[in-house]
């Protein structure tokens, strides 16, 4: 007996669900207004505190450490380097694996965008 391309029954979609289809997101696209059923879990997230701690830190602060690699954890920048891969090995060694926002100062390269979360 042949197989038919699709011979699973399907079930509709629960409206409860948080879980979506990225079908319809531009790849190129990191705001989370694009992939709304994941705003609210992504308000609360570990990683996304930390970007908001880091762009609600003094701009005098942040200007120090133009053109490095920033850590921010738990709000708070707490090493820099010129190398993100040196800069990541040495966090990780000393607060274990957890989560950090690493951050190249003066350049919009990886930059989030977080307006969606106010």
């Amino acid at each position: 007996m042949p197989w038919a391309a699709d011979s699973s029954p399907q079930t509709p979609p629960d409206p409860d669900c948080k879980t979506g289809s990225l079908d319809d997101v531009e790849t190129t696209d990191i705001s989370i207004s694009a992939v709304p059923w994941l705003r609210e879990d992504l308000e609360d997230a570990p990683f996304w505190k930390e970007v908001t701690a880091f762009n609600q830190l003094p701009q005098s602060l942040v200007d120090e450490y133009f053109g490095k690699y920033v850590a921010v954890y738990k709000g708070n920048i707490v090493d820099s380097d010129v190398d993100e891969g040196e800069l990541a090995l040495r966090f990780y060694r000393t607060f274990g694996y957890v989560t950090v926002y690493i951050h190249k100062v003066g350049t919009e390269d990886g930059l989030v965008d977080t307006s969606d979360l106010e």
